[in-house]
């Protein structure tokens, strides 16, 4: 449908109103940033500031689910760009309603700033209703994205770690003989693949543990525990 003489004209003087950035500190806040993901290998552009929340928000979910394997990494890259994009929707929603209570508060004749707030809140409801629906349904297909994938790496990792479990209990016993021969021990020959640093945190969690049982079951008695470590009990 072709705008209206009118249309037309109230376009050009808001264009007038917002000509973008002038001073060189503005044009460099709103100048882009771009990198290549680790991961998916695209180019992603971003201004600095959402650069920066963005790769410290993925470092931070990448520190708390650990992932051991490249497509544990891939599940986590979607869970965090997924949870990135839903926190946005949920911005732009608390952003409608501060945009309309900005235009449209002053419209409204009361005395009690909370009542006036209120009334402005109803009437985006109102006036924004589409944009809200949309806002809504898109933030029910990111959270079953969202749900899924944790769904998927959760198991995957559980199904990871018990297998490492059982292969360094394994390699454990192995080492043992090799000791006893007085031969050094290398998980490796064996196609065992966790890392070093784990066998050897593995190891020495099972060795405090063991301890643990004997002090216990000694009476946390300092002689009697060491005398049992000694016997090998």
């Amino acid at each position: 449908m072709p705008l209206s003489p009118e249309q037309l004209a109230a376009n050009r003087a808001n264009a007038q109103k917002s000509t973008g950035p002038r001073t060189p500190e503005g044009k460099s806040k709103s100048r882009l940033n771009a990198f290549r993901h680790g991961i998916t290998a695209q180019v992603i552009v971003m201004p600095p500031e959402q650069m920066e929340a963005y790769m410290n928000f993925n470092k931070d979910l990448y520190h708390a689910f650990s992932p051991g394997n490249v497509i544990e990494k891939q599940l986590v890259q979607t869970y965090c760009d997924t949870q990135w994009r839903l926190n946005n929707m949920r911005a732009n929603e608390i952003s409608t309603f501060a945009l309309n209570h900005e235009d449209t508060a002053h419209l409204i004749e009361n005395d009690n700033p909370n009542v006036q707030t209120a009334l402005a809140a109803v009437n985006t409801l109102s006036a924004k209703g589409p944009e809200l629906r949309l806002v809504s349904l898109y933030e029910s297909r990111l959270n079953r994205v969202l749900q899924t994938t944790l769904k998927q790496l959760q198991e995957m990792q559980a199904e990871r770690k018990k297998r490492e479990e059982l292969e360094m209990h394994d390699a454990a016993r192995i080492e043992k003989v090799f000791k006893m021969k007085g031969e050094a021990y290398n998980p490796a020959d064996d196609g065992f693949v966790f890392a070093t640093k784990k066998f050897e945190q593995f190891k020495s969690r099972n060795q405090h543990l063991k301890e643990a049982r004997i002090a216990e079951r000694v009476g946390y008695s300092r002689v009697k525990f060491l005398s049992a470590v000694q016997n090998n009990e």
